[in-house]
């Protein structure tokens, strides 16, 4: 049984995180069957447009709850430092994987991200959330830290000084605040509106050049984890393939069409 389910839709495919008993709590089951999930998509031929991650948050009188940290029965058998490895580098490659993908990954949040919760809020190209939903960094007060690529990638999208003041004071901060500091892209009112604004974003990404898509955020991957003078030649050389394919050519067709009727 996978606590992933997979829903392929008209411009994307959508994976839903869905234990809600257990608040959705990392752990090795999930972080298993997230990996299996994303190595199946990398290594398949046909590819969605986009991918959306979300989970089905638990709900309970007025908290919300998306991924509630470490699922903690299953966390207190692991008992060496070779388990806990094991355990974490299966996120981590997970996450690292989506990095790699060549295709957007958009995180839908809803609810209160606890956690190694708010470390997967954090992974893919956009992050978007309900206003309800809050991230939390409270790895330190479990006397653990971040451990799945997050110290990085918080570094990369907020600096350091931020970075140290949220895992330092095991902040909880709002969606709000989050997009303020652009860990979240946009925050909408609720998960209807959730819901409606994924869908529409991902019909937007599905009309531009996949290939142009996939170069774009792979010259994005380098001009973070690259040197500066490498990252630059990824660019030329991507851009180069990228000249005349489909998609370009279409574009430049339309153009040389327009000036033939303008001049007709």
């Amino acid at each position: 049984m996978s606590y992933i389910s997979i829903e392929n839709q008209k411009n994307h495919q959508t994976w839903r995180i869905h234990r809600p008993e257990r608040g959705n709590a990392l752990g090795p089951t999930i972080a298993k069957d997230l990996l299996r999930a994303v190595h199946n998509l990398r290594d398949s031929v046909h590819k969605p447009r986009a991918l959306v991650i979300t989970a089905t948050p638990l709900v309970k009188e007025q908290q919300c709850t998306w991924i509630a940290g470490g699922d903690l029965k299953e966390l207190a058998d692991l008992h060496t430092a070779d388990e806990a490895r094991t355990y974490v580098a299966l996120l981590s490659d997970a996450l690292q994987t989506l990095d790699e993908l060549p295709l957007p990954v958009i995180v839908a949040i809803d609810g209160a991200a606890i956690g190694g919760g708010a470390e997967i809020a954090l992974a893919g190209d956009l992050r978007l959330a309900t206003a309800r939903s809050e991230l939390e960094f409270r790895q330190l007060k479990a006397g653990l830290a971040t451990g799945y690529g997050t110290s990085r990638r918080l570094v990369e999208l907020i600096g350091l000084s931020r970075t140290q003041s949220l895992l330092y004071r095991t902040a909880k901060i709002s969606a709000a605040q989050a997009a303020e500091f652009g860990l979240i892209h946009q925050v909408v009112a609720d998960a209807a509106a959730l819901e409606e604004t994924v869908s529409q974003l991902c019909a937007d990404l599905a009309e531009l050049d996949p290939a142009a898509l996939a170069a774009q955020k792979r010259m994005l991957w380098h001009a973070v984890h690259s040197h500066p003078s490498s990252a630059r030649s990824a660019e030329l050389e991507l851009f180069a393939t990228l000249w005349r394919n489909p998609g370009h050519s279409a574009f430049l067709d339309q153009f040389k069409a327009r000036g033939s009727e303008a001049k007709s």
